[in-house]
């Protein structure tokens, strides 16, 4: 991840696709860690605290297989279709115009 030249769009879409791409799993482990801290948190409560540690595990785990599905669907997306990041390229119509 090169983001010191941003001279084309291009480059400017390879530096944010490497941040993403360097960010994704930093979420993620963050993400484990705080079902982790709910586990412990919901060991050591008691009454209504319970429920609210019980509920900060639920949605770590909803969230968790909400980012992983997104991106195994990627994923899948991009290997079926065979998309490679070379964008569209104009036809070329010069020598197909004729003159009359």
């Amino acid at each position: 991840m090169n983001c010191t030249t941003l001279g084309t769009l291009s480059d400017l879409k390879n530096c944010t696709v490497g941040i993403i791409n360097s960010v994704i799993p930093i979420i993620v482990a963050l993400t484990v860690l705080w079902i982790i801290w709910g586990a412990f948190s919901l060991t050591k409560s008691e009454g209504e605290d319970r429920k609210k540690w019980r509920d900060v595990i639920l949605y770590g785990i909803i969230g968790l297989f909400v980012m992983v599905s997104i991106y195994g669907l990627v994923n899948i997306l991009t290997g079926t279709f065979k998309f490679t990041g070379t964008g569209i390229t104009a036809p070329n119509i010069s020598n197909s115009i004729k003159a009359p």
